[in-house]
């Protein structure tokens, strides 16, 4: 795995996994079932001009992630199922990237915190988008310590969209608290007033307004095998599929680093800044 960049708000790496390893993560992403995301009503999430993606199933990585993700108590109460086929380890492709994943947590204490005491286990789910499919500007907040998005199609073209767009943040004014990217509050996009907040997937007014005060920011391609990590207070959007993409897809595995149920009590609420929920 080779870091390629690192902010107070996210890395990026690449080469993530050995090309044997990557090969059997494109396999398992084609053999996966999807769904689309609005398969039980509308994620608001995805405005309705982002199109509309496809979403596998979830998989966690321990049994204790997936209690507390699914509210249950105990792994005995989980359904065999879920246990069988969707808890590490599955017996299939995707186990090779919850090892990597897992075995590197301790380089982001920085951006998602530390582990047992931020965050316990993390999700993973893959996203099929299409051409003319994207994400709207949101924040990962809440339940989340932070999230992460891996590109596992074979190969990309720079003139087929998909793009990780990544806000930049109006500087502070001189004594003031810095930004920190798990304290919502030290966000310029942060808005505590929930009526502003209401209906913003119909009316960006409010949104766009905040994400126009610095109209700046970073793109970051969806290169094959490459992981990027993001913090929970990080404002990102995904560029739709260009018609160029044709048949190709934005392939990811995403999914979110789960705060346990002892610390979650004093998170920010989800959906504190923007839209929340949603790995990238």
């Amino acid at each position: 795995m080779k870091l390629v960049l690192k902010t107070p708000s996210y890395a990026v790496y690449d080469d993530v996994l050995r090309a044997p390893a990557f090969d059997r993560i494109w396999q398992y992403v084609q053999r996966e079932s999807y769904a689309c995301v609005h398969n039980q009503m509308w994620l608001k999430a995805w405005r309705l001009s982002d199109g509309s993606p496809l979403a596998g199933p979830v998989i966690y990585s321990d049994e204790t992630t997936a209690c507390i993700a699914n509210q249950c108590q105990s792994p005995s109460l989980l359904p065999v199922e879920m246990m069988r086929n969707f808890v590490y380890p599955t017996g299939r492709h995707i186990d090779s990237l919850v090892e990597t994943i897992g075995a590197h947590g301790g380089d982001w204490t920085e951006l998602i915190g530390q582990k047992g005491r931020d965050w316990g286990g993390f999700t993973l789910r893959a996203f099929l988008y299409p051409q003319g499919a994207g994400l709207s500007w949101h924040l990962d907040l809440g339940r989340y310590s932070g999230a992460y998005i891996y590109y596992a199609h074979p190969a990309w073209n720079v003139k087929w969209g998909g793009e990780l767009m990544i806000a930049d943040f109006v500087p502070h004014p001189p004594g003031s608290t810095a930004f920190d990217p798990h304290d919502p509050t030290t966000s310029s996009i942060y808005q505590p007033d929930e009526r502003k907040r209401c209906g913003q997937h119909l009316d960006n007014a409010w949104e766009n307004e905040k994400l126009m005060e610095m109209g700046t920011g970073r793109y970051i391609y969806p290169k094959p095998n490459r992981l990027v990590i993001v913090a929970p207070g990080c404002a990102h959007c995904i560029n739709p599929l260009t018609a160029a993409a044709g048949d190709n897809v934005r392939a990811t595995i995403a999914g979110f680093f789960i705060t346990p149920a002892e610390t979650r009590a004093t998170c920010p609420a989800a959906g504190a800044a923007l839209d929340s929920k949603i790995p990238s």
